[in-house]
C-alpha cells in the first residue's frame, strides 16, 4: 500500500505542476494569494499580520478568514519555497501538493472505518479528489482546496469520537482539524460543513449526546477567534445583510450539470470556471450502478439508508438554489440570506452521493454479471450522449473502465482501482 501511496503523489505532483493549468486564478490570483504570502512572511518575521497596506487602500488581514492568515500550512509552505528558491507565487500550486494527499488518505481511512473494501475505497478516494469542484474550485478560491481536504478527517475523527470506548485522541484530533478548517475556510462553507457534520452525526447509532454536546461546544469555541475578527469588518462588507433574492439566486446548478452524476464528458449550457463539462459534479461512472444496487439488494437498514440518502438529495436541492424546490424558501433565514452562489453546495450531496454508492458497491462486488451490466450501460450511456472528442477523454473513460473491472475481479480490485483512479485523476 505504501508503493501505491508513492505512486498517487507523484501522479498528484505531475498534475499539480502542469504547466498548462495554474491554480493562481482569478480571486487567488488578486486577492489571495497576495494576502498569503504578505501574512504568512509577517508570521516567519515573528510579526502578527493585522492589516494589508498593499490592497485596496489597506484592509484588515485576520477579519478575510479565506485569505488564511491563521492557516497554518500556509505558513508552512511559504517556508518551503522561501528554502527551495521558488518564487512565492506559486503557492497555490504547492498547496494543492500538501492538500491532494491529506484529502485521499481522508477518504481512504473515512470509507475503510464503513468496512469497505482497500480497492473500492481507493476508487471512490480518487473520485472525491477528481470531481471539478474540488479541483477548479481550489484555483480559484484556496479556501476550497484547504477546508475540503480537511473535511474527510473531520468527518473520520467525528465517527472515532462517538463509537469508540476511550476517545480522548480522537477527539483532540477532531477539535484540532476543526482549528485548522475554521481558520482557512469561508464563513459560508464553514456552515455548510457543520450541517455535513450534523447530517453524519445522525448517521451513527447509538451516539452519546454528551459527545455530541462537546463537540458541538469545541466547534463554537474555537471559532469564535477567525468569527470574531470577521465581525470587526462585518460592515464593510457588501453581505452584511441580506442579499436581494436575485442574487441569493444567482449561480445555481444547472439541470445539465445532473449529467455528471453519469458521465463526465457530457457538455453543458452553464459553465463555471472555465468548464463546460458534466464532470463539474462528477466522482465515477460506477455511481449509477452504486445506487440502484444500494436500493435493489437493501441489505443497509432501512433508516440508515434513509440518513444517508435523505440529506444528498436536500443538499442537491440546495445546490440547484433556484432550480430547486426548498432553497428558494431560505431566503428569509437570517445570516444564510447573506449566503450567494448555491452551487457551492456540490460538494456536501456529492460526498454523501459517493459514499452510499460505495455501499452499494459493496453489496455486489465480485458479482461479475452486475458488474459486467454496469459497464455496459455505463459505456453506453457515455458514447451516446457524447462521443469524447479527445484524448483525454479517452483516457479517462478507460480508467473509470479499470475500476469496474477491479469490482469484477476481487483479486485485481487494488491495482485496477489504483490504475483507474489514477487515470481519471490524472486527465482531469
Amino acid at each position: 500500500m505504501h508503493i501505491i501511496w508513492i505512486v498517487f503523489v507523484i501522479t498528484a505532483a505531475t498534475w499539480a505542476l502542469n504547466l498548462n493549468f495554474n491554480f493562481n486564478r482569478w480571486d487567488n490570483f488578486e486577492v489571495f494569494t497576495p494576502t498569503t504570502i504578505y501574512s504568512h512572511q509577517l508570521w516567519l518575521l515573528g510579526q502578527i499580520p493585522v492589516i494589508n497596506i498593499h490592497q485596496n487602500l489597506g484592509e484588515a488581514i485576520l477579519g478575510n478568514g479565506q485569505s488564511g492568515a491563521l492557516y497554518l500550512p500556509f505558513t508552512i509552505a511559504v517556508l518551503i519555497l522561501k528554502w527551495l528558491g521558488i518564487d512565492l507565487q506559486n503557492i497555490p500550486n504547492v498547496m494543492t501538493l500538501l492538500h491532494l494527499p491529506l484529502a485521499a488518505s481522508g477518504w481512504y481511512r473515512l470509507l475503510l472505518l464503513w468496512r469497505l473494501s482497500p480497492g473500492l475505497s481507493a476508487a471512490a478516494a480518487f473520485g472525491m479528489i477528481s470531481s471539478g469542484f474540488y479541483l477548479m474550485g481550489s484555483s480559484v478560491w484556496q479556501h476550497i482546496g484547504a477546508e475540503y481536504s480537511l473535511f474527510p478527517w473531520l468527518i473520520f475523527f467525528l465517527h472515532k469520537t462517538l463509537t469508540e470506548a476511550h476517545p480522548r485522541r480522537m477527539a483532540i484530533g477532531f477539535a484540532a482539524t476543526w482549528f485548522l478548517t475554521i481558520n482557512g475556510a469561508h464563513v459560508q462553507q464553514a456552515v455548510y460543513i457543520v450541517l455535513s457534520l450534523i447530517s453524519y452525526t445522525l448517521l451513527i447509532p447509538g451516539r452519546p449526546w454528551g459527545r455530541v454536546a462537546w463537540i458541538g461546544f469545541w466547534i463554537i469555541t474555537l471559532s469564535l477567534p477567525a468569527l470574531s475578527y470577521s465581525l470587526l469588518i462585518r460592515d464593510e462588507s457588501l453581505r452584511s445583510g441580506p442579499l436581494p433574492r436575485e442574487i441569493f439566486l444567482e449561480g445555481s446548478l444547472e439541470l445539465d450539470h445532473l449529467w455528471g452524476l453519469l458521465t463526465p464528458t457530457v457538455s453543458t449550457d452553464a459553465s463555471y470556471f472555465g468548464t463546460s463539462r458534466s464532470w463539474f459534479i462528477f466522482t465515477g461512472m460506477w455511481l449509477p450502478l452504486g445506487l440502484i444496487s444500494l436500493f435493489w439488494h437493501r441489505k443497509i437498514p432501512l433508516k440508515t439508508l434513509l440518513l444517508l440518502t435523505l440529506p444528498a438529495i436536500l443538499f442537491l436541492d440546495f445546490g440547484l438554489g433556484g432550480n430547486g424546490y426548498v432553497y428558494p424558501w431560505t431566503h428569509t433565514l437570517p445570516v444564510w440570506s447573506s449566503f450567494r452562489w448555491p452551487y457551492k453546495f456540490t460538494f456536501h450531496f456529492l460526498w454523501l452521493f459517493t459514499l452510499a454508492a460505495a455501499l452499494g458497491l459493496m453489496q455486489i462486488r465480485g458479482n461479475k454479471k452486475w458488474i459486467a451490466v454496469g459497464l455496459a450501460t455505463s459505456y453506453a450511456l457515455t458514447f451516446l450522449l457524447s462521443w469524447p472528442d479527445s484524448a483525454w477523454l479517452w483516457i479517462l473513460v478507460f480508467g473509470q473502465g479499470l475500476i469496474f473491472l477491479g469490482l469484477a475481479f476481487s483479486r485485481c480490485e487494488r491495482l485496477f482501482a489504483f490504475t483507474g483512479g489514477a487515470l481519471t485523476f490524472w486527465r482531469l
